[in-house]
């Protein structure tokens, strides 16, 4: 059987072969070739876990590092301290340090949400 693009049955061997090399190929979006500091890898169904050298990336996973977090830890930060201030009484140190924990743009964490509620509930 000689090979020709001109006949599709002929052809389908040769595609059906190239269709599951890019399968194969196209598994994982990547390897890990190096990590330094605290890495983190979350899946695209939530699963978080560390990241080691060799383990696989796949489409939809999400790299996390330290320099990511900054602006969640800094709301949070800043929302301990104006709760302290509430704790003690004095609501207005408080408030300075919730407006800065909404300014940090840390807003996936809880100190940004729970810095909001508090802000509510000191008009």
């Amino acid at each position: 059987m000689q090979f020709s693009w001109k006949n599709p049955l002929k052809a389908l061997p040769v595609l059906l072969l190239l269709a599951a090399y890019a399968g194969a190929a196209f598994g994982a979006a990547g390897n890990v070739q190096f990590v330094i500091g605290d890495v983190k890898l979350i899946t695209k169904t939530g699963v978080t876990r560390a990241l080691q050298k060799g383990a696989e990336i796949n489409e939809g996973d999400k790299v996390i590092t330290a320099a990511d977090t900054a602006d969640v830890q800094a709301a949070t930060l800043a929302f301990g301290v104006g709760n302290w201030y509430v704790v003690r009484g004095d609501t207005a140190r408080a408030r300075p340090w919730f407006e800065r924990s909404i300014r940090s743009g840390g807003w996936p964490g809880f100190g940004f949400i729970v810095s909001e509620i508090e802000l509510r509930r000191l008009r």
